[in-house]
């Protein structure tokens, strides 16, 4: 093969003879790599490993391109030698028959019908059309919480909820995670999963979440967030350290059962329904757990 075939995967990458040499390879290489409406990616991260639609291959290729393994191959599949050339309304156009996923209608109902990920997408979309708190104005509690029309009457405005933060407390509290000194082994390095652009915490494992249930939390709500909201939480924390003790005094089981009830409480006075699921409503059983557990080593 001369050199002028493998000039076109070297070019820039929104060099327009780049572009027409990815849409070459997607176009005869689709038929014979496919297997449903995927097929491998050869983009560097995914290796030729991965599977995905075509369209998100060739964003891949585009954006990132492919890893230098697979460049001669890549060329080779594309069976068109495109020299260094730019721009030109001229040149062919290897769209014809390929589809990159632009119409987005066309995509979500290729099918008899939108899958379920289109089904949920179309969810939350309805669900945004909705006010933020509607079981709170329907049960008519936390007044301050309910939706209001604008002056204009165009749009409803909600009022900041009293655990809202600010930029500048989301930033202290994932400071406190982000530059956390654990001892040896007692945790993986959650700083890891701490984006402080971002502004997020994400990729943790449970045992994380557990760690920093117990020990980091109360040291984060305590500067950024308002004191109503902060001693619930450290008292939760506290909760949580008692009842994971290598050794526990069955004397005071009663007392952390009293003690989570009222934790419970003053939940229900600062966050909204939506916020208690099965995972906190469990907390309340978790003494008298322990209570049967006893009897039985008894």
């Amino acid at each position: 093969m001369d050199n002028v075939d493998y000039i076109w995967i070297n070019l820039p990458k929104y060099n327009q003879g780049y572009i027409k040499g990815i849409k070459a390879f997607i176009k005869n290489a689709f038929p014979e790599l496919a297997v449903g409406d995927e097929m491998t990616c050869p983009y560097k991260n995914c290796k030729n490993i991965k599977w995905h639609r075509k369209d998100l291959v060739y964003d891949h290729l585009i954006c990132s391109g492919p890893s230098p393994l697979y460049a001669t191959w890549i060329v080779e599949k594309a069976q068109v030698p495109v020299p260094n050339y730019e721009s030109s309304d001229d040149d062919m156009d290897l769209e014809d028959n390929i589809n990159f996923g632009d119409n987005l209608d066309e995509m979500l109902h290729r099918t008899s019908g939108p899958n379920a990920d289109a089904k949920k997408f179309y969810s939350h979309l309805e669900e945004g059309k909705l006010p933020l708190y509607p079981d709170l104005e329907e049960l008519g509690i936390r007044k301050l919480l309910h939706p209001v029309k604008s002056s204009d009457g165009k749009y409803l405005e909600i009022r900041a909820a009293i655990f809202d933060m600010t930029n500048i407390e989301k930033d202290l509290f994932r400071s406190v995670l982000k530059n956390a000194k654990l001892p040896y082994g007692s945790a993986s390095n959650i700083s890891r999963f701490v984006h402080m652009k971002e502004r997020k915490v994400s990729g943790y494992k449970s045992h994380d979440a557990h760690f920093v249930l117990h020990y980091l939390l109360q040291f984060a709500v305590k500067k950024s967030s308002k004191p109503m909201v902060a001693i619930p939480l450290i008292r939760l924390g506290a909760f949580l350290r008692a009842i994971w003790s290598k050794v526990i005094d069955l004397s005071e089981v009663h007392k952390l059962q009293q003690e989570i009830v009222e934790i419970i409480c003053q939940f229900e006075t600062i966050f909204t329904q939506a916020f208690f699921d099965i995972m906190v409503h469990l907390l309340i059983h978790l003494c008298r757990e322990l209570a049967y557990v006893s009897t039985l080593v008894v």
